[in-house]
Order: C-alpha cells, then sequence, then structure tokens
C-alpha cells in the first residue's frame, strides 16, 4: 500500500498530474488488451513483410530494400523512415534473444501499442489544456462560482471521454495491435503537426507533417491544406513551414538514396506510381469488376485498356475534388474549423478516388473528427461514442481467420478461433464501461446498449460473408 501511495503522491506531483492514480489502472487494461493480441494476431499478407524485413536488417546485415522478388522483404515498399516504426521492437527482441514467435509478434508490435498510448495522453493533454488554461491553475477555489464548479466538472468528463475513444476503442486496437499496421505512427506525427501550426510554430509543424509523408503518403493532404491557409493568411509564414519539410524529407531522402539508391526508386517511388488498384476505394471496385469480366469473356489487351481508363477517370475526378476542396479553403474565413473540413473532405476524396484504400487508414479520421467537436465546444458524448465503434465491422471482418497464425487455428479450429474473437469485441464494451470513473457511464443510456447487442449478432454473418468474398477473389491483397 505504501509504495501505491508513493506512486500515486509522484504523479500528482509531476508535471503530468492530470494522469491521476485512478486513471493507470484504465491505461494498463489497454496496455494489456493489446499486448494479448499482439500475441496471437498478425496480419497475413504485411505481418510477414515486416518481420522479414526487420531480420533482414537487423539479423543478415542486408540492405533496406530486397531485390529478391522470392522474400517477403521485396515487398517492404515504404520509404525508409517507416522501418522506425518496426525495427526498435524486434531491436529488443533480439537483443534478448527470444525465440518465439508469439513473442516476436509482440515485440514487432510494441512501437504501436506505445504509440497508441501516445496518442491518448497528447489528446488528453492537449484538450485537457484548451479547457483549462494555465492561469486557471492560479485562480482561489473561493473566487469559483458553483456554476463554473459545474461547468468544469462538464469540462474534465469531455477530457476523459476523449481518452477513452483512443484507449478502447476497438478499431484503433485492430489496427495496431492486430493487423500490426504502423499508421499510428504517421497520425501521431501530424496531430503534433496540427498542434504546432495552431500555435504558429510553423517550421516545426512543416518538420512534422514532412516527416508523415515518409511514414504515409496522405500527409500530403496536411501540407497542401495547412500551407494554402498559411499563403492566404500568414504569407511570410509558409517558408517556414516549406523549410520545416525540406529539414526532415531531404536528408532522410539523401542518406536512403546513398544506401541504396535503386531500391529507393523503385520501392518507395515507382510501386506506388504504378501500383495497380487495392482495397475498398471506388477507383478499385469498378476496376475489378469491369476488367475481370473484360478478360475472361474477351480478351486481356481489351481489359487493360478498360482498366485504364478507370483509372485516368478517377484520378481526374479525384484532382478536381481536391482543387475544389482547395478553392472553397482559400474563399472560406480561413479559421481552423475550414482548416479541418478541408481535411476530412479532402482526406474522403482521396481515399474513395484513390487507386488504394485499406481500413486503416480510417485512423486519421477519428482524430480529425477529435478535433472538430473541441473546435466546436461539442463532447464525445455516449451516441459520439457509438459512431466511433461503428467502424469496427468494417475492419474486423475481412479475412481475421487469416490473420490467426496456422498453429492456433489447427490447435483450436477455426470456429473457435471466431468465438474467440467474438468474445474479445465483447470484452471491449466492457471494458469501456467498467473503467468509465468519472460521471455516468459511458453507454448507460437505455438505447446505446441494444444497438450494440444487434450489431454483435449480426457481426458473425458480416464476416463469413466478406471472408467467403476475400477467399474468392485474388485481387485483395494488402
Amino acid at each position: 500500500m505504501e509504495f501505491m501511495h508513493s506512486i500515486k503522491t509522484s504523479l500528482e506531483n509531476s508535471r503530468f498530474r492530470w494522469i491521476t492514480y485512478q486513471r493507470s489502472y484504465m491505461y494498463l487494461g489497454a496496455i494489456l488488451i493489446r499486448v494479448i493480441f499482439s500475441l496471437i494476431f498478425i496480419d497475413w499478407a504485411d505481418g510477414p513483410v515486416f518481420l522479414d524485413a526487420g531480420k533482414d536488417i537487423l539479423v543478415e546485415k542486408t540492405s533496406i530494400y530486397n531485390d529478391d522478388v522470392d522474400s517477403p522483404h521485396y515487398l517492404f515498399n515504404y520509404f525508409p523512415l517507416a522501418y522506425l516504426a518496426i525495427l526498435p521492437g524486434m531491436a529488443l527482441y533480439y537483443l534478448i534473444g527470444f525465440d518465439n514467435p508469439y513473442l516476436l509478434r509482440l515485440f514487432l508490435k510494441l512501437p504501436l501499442i506505445a504509440g497508441d498510448i501516445a496518442l491518448a495522453l497528447l489528446i488528453n493533454r492537449d484538450y485537457h489544456n484548451s479547457v483549462f488554461p494555465k492561469n486557471e491553475e492560479n485562480e482561489s477555489v473561493q473566487e469559483k462560482t458553483t456554476i463554473s464548479t459545474n461547468s468544469d466538472g462538464d469540462k474534465r468528463k469531455r477530457a476523459s471521454q476523449v481518452e477513452l475513444f483512443i484507449l478502447f476503442n476497438p478499431f484503433i486496437i485492430f489496427t495496431s495491435s492486430i493487423k500490426g499496421q504502423f499508421d499510428i505512427i504517421p497520425v501521431i506525427l501530424l496531430y503534433l503537426g496540427w498542434v504546432k501550426y495552431k500555435k504558429g510554430e510553423n517550421t516545426s509543424s512543416g518538420a512534422l507533417i514532412g516527416a508523415s509523408i515518409l511514414f504515409k503518403q496522405y500527409g500530403v493532404l496536411f501540407s497542401i491544406m495547412i500551407g494554402l491557409n498559411l499563403l492566404k493568411t500568414k504569407y511570410k509564414k509558409f517558408p517556414k513551414f516549406f523549410l520545416g519539410h525540406l529539414l526532415v524529407t531531404i536528408p532522410v531522402l539523401v542518406v536512403a538514396a546513398f544506401l541504396n539508391f535503386e531500391g529507393l526508386k523503385y520501392h518507395a517511388i515507382y510501386y506506388h506510381l504504378d501500383r495497380p488498384p487495392s482495397g475498398f476505394s471506388i477507383t478499385s471496385i469498378l476496376f475489378y469488376s469491369t476488367t475481370i469480366p473484360v478478360r475472361e469473356s474477351y480478351s486481356s489487351t481489351f481489359s487493360v485498356i478498360i482498366g485504364n481508363l478507370v483509372q485516368t477517370v478517377f484520378f481526374s475526378t479525384l484532382l478536381l475534388i481536391l482543387l475544389y476542396f482547395g478553392y472553397k479553403l482559400w474563399m472560406s474565413n480561413n479559421e481552423e474549423l475550414d482548416v479541418i473540413n478541408a481535411l476530412l473532405f479532402a482526406l474522403t476524396a482521396f481515399f474513395l478516388f484513390n487507386n488504394v484504400f485499406w481500413i486503416q487508414y480510417f485512423v486519421i479520421f477519428m482524430i480529425l473528427w477529435i478535433e472538430k467537436k473541441k473546435l466546436l465546444h461539442k463532447p464525445i458524448t455516449d451516441t459520439s461514442i457509438y459512431w466511433g465503434y461503428a467502424t469496427l465491422p468494417l475492419a474486423v471482418v475481412f479475412r481475421v481467420s487469416f490473420m490467426v497464425p496456422d498453429e492456433v487455428r489447427v490447435f483450436l479450429g477455426s470456429f473457435w478461433v471466431e468465438i474467440i474473437w467474438f468474445s474479445g469485441v465483447i470484452l471491449h464494451f466492457l471494458l469501456m464501461y467498467i473503467f468509465t470513473k468519472q460521471g455516468r457511464p459511458l453507454f448507460a443510456r437505455s438505447y446505446i446498449m441494444p444497438i450494440y447487442i444487434i450489431g454483435m449478432i449480426i457481426l458473425p454473418f458480416h464476416f463469413v460473408l466478406m471472408t467467403n468474398l476475400a477467399n474468392a477473389q485474388d485481387f485483395f491483397v494488402t
């Protein structure tokens, strides 16, 4: 008890005193969930690529890019900065000397788990500081009225709900701890870049956003929209924003080119320029729904023509839409909310009409949505949390069985694997309810829980449907 009391005192006296002793249980629970899922699951496609690439570099001492087409490492088609998302955990694994496939999966995802937790802390701190300015700390309690006290309590509930939304959101857990996708890292960089932009620290903002682009390229839209806003409202500060991009991107690309220029050119650039459509974008769906029947009924040449036409039409549509939203932002009042709205619409168009769109790209939408709620002074309510969880079926049902290791599937049988996963989803809801300490627990409203129960009943049917679809279509690859 004395030891636990000392921890509580340390937290309260630290610079992070907004992390209360009680809330530490929430973080422990969130970490435990992620550790369990990280041990069991691995993405059937990208998982082997990340593991093989990490082993090649850390153990075999090979180049950052592999030209052996039979090696999973060959499919690591990212800018080299992306290695920072997978190598730290694997380096620790090999340094300790473990030899266990389950632990290897866990250590691969340690930076991603840390990213989930860090994002919750960062957003809560920013949200907390925005509703509790520092000068409030110096106000005497006697000077505050009952109304202001109640208002502060309501704001604290809002900050707590935002934090819970990140910590126990099954969608974010699925992306980082099950699929092992590193989108959480560029999302953190984009969020920090946005925070720096709001503070007027444009060089730092540009550097952070530039770094995010070297992980996932959708960060370019942040560069465009924030850059447009700076050009119109604070054009003298735009060069600093642009300089921030250069300070990060040029050194990284120069070093990568020195290490393996041909690999950088093909895997990080040419591959994406010539990548065939895949995933859930409208372009991908129409591309395959038209080219496959044409190829089977007529000729492969005609199929290629149709495919190129589909890609050209939708790429042109995407450019026009992005130009439109850029123009709308330019003509707006150029407030922060206008930038957020422009980003939300531009990202939606980009993901719908781009060649490639996968579920993990949705993570950035959640962060922008939270920021919009804050700017509108609206709370993350029970209903808002529900809509956040409503993305779960989109992520979970797509070939979950392929992410279960063969040895686990053989030992348990496919049916029990699905039952275990279904139970895990229920566990998320229970933990969300239990760990909400301040005010009325989320999901306490009578109409929310029945909706979840109905969704859980439908989930297995949706799972079977999407799994059968994935088995039937070879073009669904990540």
